[in-house]
């Protein structure tokens, strides 16, 4: 296993940055395949900068912190913000005419379909999304 960690203040120009930092990571030390590491940035986008907008609510003072690890069958994200949380059946459906014109709430969805598997964990103080992506066995062959 290979892991990179960040921990940023709550700034969006900060997130452009871990993002570079994770794709560089996983492309270049990972050897991840290209459209592997385009879904998974997908997801980890969303999840990124819905700790930045939601959780965090743009705080600039409270933290983010997250882990990103490449294992030989998948790549596994976790980003964790200083807010309350989510459930995910509180989400209204982001596909349904009445919220399709809304600014928010696809996030999650994006999340969902570009990766294999997205977990919430509500702790004290703090809220974890977690997201894998499965790699294909001769992907790293």
């Amino acid at each position: 296993m290979r892991k990179i960690g960040f921990c940023i203040n709550s700034k969006i120009e900060l997130i452009n940055i871990v993002e570079n930092g994770v794709e560089f990571f996983l492309k270049s030390i990972c050897k991840v395949n290209s459209d592997t590491l385009y879904w998974f940035m997908v997801g980890f986008h969303e999840i990124l900068v819905n700790a930045y907008l939601h959780g965090n609510k743009k705080k600039e003072k409270l933290l983010i912190d997250i882990a990103v690890s490449f294992y030989p069958d998948k790549l596994k994200a976790s980003v964790t913000d200083r807010g309350s949380g989510f459930n995910f059946k509180d989400i209204p459906d982001p596909t349904k005419p009445e919220n399709i014109l809304k600014p928010s709430g696809r996030g999650i969805l994006f999340a969902k379909n570009a990766c294999d598997e997205v977990f919430l964990k509500k702790e004290e103080g703090k809220f974890t999304v977690t997201i894998v992506k499965k790699l294909k066995e001769v992907e790293n062959a």
